[in-house]
């Protein structure tokens, strides 16, 4: 269970109601609620981790289940095409942490120019130098050799570590880029070109998500800070005249509640969840609103532009199959009871 998670009372008000509890609701929340005046609501449409989500492996199971919202593309016509009706899955996460919760738990920042692009289209303040300082402040790295290094912290909340378990085919992988001339990097330092083993949101072996890091350390402490969660706002409501949000209408239990926002309502529902919001509240592009008859309050391409990364694993190969999965056949109790002892060596902290 979750302390300070409420069930919503009808018209009630708050500061701030901050919209989806991803790795940038929680972070808000936190901040926020630490200031003792300040009223916080944090909405989320998921539940609470559970023993699986601690446990690395395990992240390929997630996927499946009601942690994730399981959206998937409509058919491709030149990516996916290994998939049932060239469809993408595209993960997001539907529950507290959000996608830091059912994710594989890679710490990537990504490319400087990506950021520095974003600035160039007109995004003030997102540069990379202006958001390093920002992955800085909430870095916790333990991982080895970079203990120096102007690209990490090691205060922050967000632990950062190596993965301690390692295969025979990674180590013999790292070894071979090396051989035949590819450096070992930091691929979070100044460059990404080379090889590395990857640097994991794990603490001691176990997944460490935006809500551990953000929300678990305040969550006895923080009274001005209320959670709700396996609710989902189905409209940010906003005054016609002004163009300003005032509240959330949000369904939980099968009955619409409205809650009001004394300074602002704050939309952090992800990539997919945070654009279709908005359309739903009347904000978006005029042809898609008014075919599902939405009165339109700001015409905006929103979600005009999204891009996406796919991903590849590389080859994969069988051989001596048992019809066992890795999984089955390499874990027993005994392992189970070493992990959750703090043992961070076993196969169950691979990813």
């Amino acid at each position: 269970s979750v302390p300070n998670v409420v069930a919503p009372q009808q018209n009630a008000e708050y500061d701030f109601i901050v919209v989806g509890s991803g790795p940038a609701g929680c972070v808000l929340a936190n901040r926020l609620s630490e200031n003792p005046q300040w009223q916080v609501y944090l909405i989320e449409a998921g539940g609470v981790e559970s023993i699986p989500h601690q446990i690395p492996i395990m992240a390929a199971y997630l996927q499946g289940t009601h942690s994730n919202w399981g959206y998937k593309s409509v058919p491709q016509r030149a990516a996916c095409l290994g998939m049932n009706n060239h469809e993408c899955a595209l993960p997001r996460g539907k529950i507290l942490g959000g996608t830091s919760s059912i994710n594989f738990m890679i710490y990537n920042r990504g490319n400087r120019r990506d950021f520095d692009r974003w600035a160039e289209f007109g995004n003030e303040g997102w540069s990379y130098d202006e958001v390093l300082p920002y992955f800085l402040k909430s870095e916790n790295s333990q991982v080895e050799g970079l203990a120096m290094s102007p690209y990490h912290n090691h205060s922050g909340p967000l632990n950062v570590e190596d993965v301690r378990y390692r295969t025979e085919a990674a180590k013999a992988y790292v070894k071979a880029a090396q051989e035949a001339g590819h450096n070992k990097t930091d691929y979070n330092g100044e460059s990404q070109m080379g090889v590395s083993f990857v640097q994991a949101n794990t603490l001691k072996g176990r997944r460490h998500s935006a809500y551990r890091a953000y929300i678990e350390p305040i969550r006895y402490t923080r009274k001005n800070l209320h959670i709700v969660t396996m609710a989902r706002v189905t409209k940010v409501l906003i005054d016609k005249q002004t163009k300003q949000a005032y509240g959330v209408r949000l369904l939980y239990r099968n009955t619409l509640y409205t809650i009001k926002a004394r300074k602002e309502v704050i939309l952090s529902a992800g990539a997919f969840n945070s654009p279709q919001l908005l359309m739903l509240s009347g904000i978006g592009p005029e042809d898609n609103l008014k075919g599902i008859g939405v009165p339109i309050i700001k015409e905006l391409p929103v979600g005009k532009l999204l891009y996406d990364h796919m991903c590849h694993f590389g080859p994969t190969f069988t051989t001596n199959s048992t019809g066992k999965t890795f999984f089955v056949s390499h874990t027993t109790p005994g392992l189970f009871a070493s992990f959750f002892a703090g043992d961070a060596s076993t196969v169950l902290s691979s990813i």
